[in-house]
């Protein structure tokens, strides 16, 4: 199991606008640029990136978990990757305040901080199958209810501050859980 806190992302403010006109329909505009860019340099500040994880062998791994696997596969990562509880409270805030525009580019900025911190985990995990001469399949995200319970239970999210409920789902909300399949490198042959 490998748990990794306060790790570096670097937000793309691009991103963020591009999912803040896909979300809210808002134009970009210089002032939009500039709240965006603005938000993002203070957000950045309070964003505690964490993630935990954890490689099974194909016969260890849960049932319910084998999904979208490849053939051949061999083993399997699952992940938790969250932003930090503190960011929620910048969510409430602005919609405590009812300012439509900061609640948005409050909810883009997690949502891109959220993507990156995946990413990240992902080259790591991706290092780590390249160590052991296999590769990885596609990401696969984790969102059905049952099936982050039964991932909960075979790795200790609340270690990275995480925890998760049927009734009252993930917290933090900026939490993503998933999994990458290992298969063996196809070996060259020798001519």
């Amino acid at each position: 199991m490998n748990k990794i806190k306060n790790f570096r992302i670097n937000l793309r403010e691009k991103e963020i606008l591009r999912l803040l006109k896909k979300t809210s329909k808002i134009e970009v505009t210089l002032q939009v640029q500039s709240a965006v860019q603005t938000q993002s340099e203070r957000l950045q500040k309070i964003i505690t990136p964490a993630s935990i994880y954890s490689t099974f062998q194909k016969d260890k791994l849960p049932l319910k978990l084998v999904f979208s696997a490849p053939d051949k596969w061999i083993a399997a990562t699952v992940f938790a990757v969250t932003i930090g509880g503190d960011f929620e409270s910048e969510v409430k805030v602005a919609q405590d305040r009812n300012e439509n525009m900061l609640l948005g580019i409050t909810h883009c900025v997690g949502v891109e901080a959220l993507e990156q911190s995946v990413n990240f985990i992902g080259r790591l995990i991706n290092d780590e199958a390249k160590d052991e001469e296999c590769e990885l399949s596609q990401k696969v995200i984790i969102a059905d209810v049952a099936d982050i319970e039964v991932l909960c239970q075979v790795l200790p999210v609340a270690k990275i501050g995480v925890s998760f409920s049927q009734n009252s789902g993930v917290v933090p909300m900026f939490s993503s859980f998933g999994l990458y399949f290992w298969t063996q490198n196809k070996k060259r042959k020798n001519k």
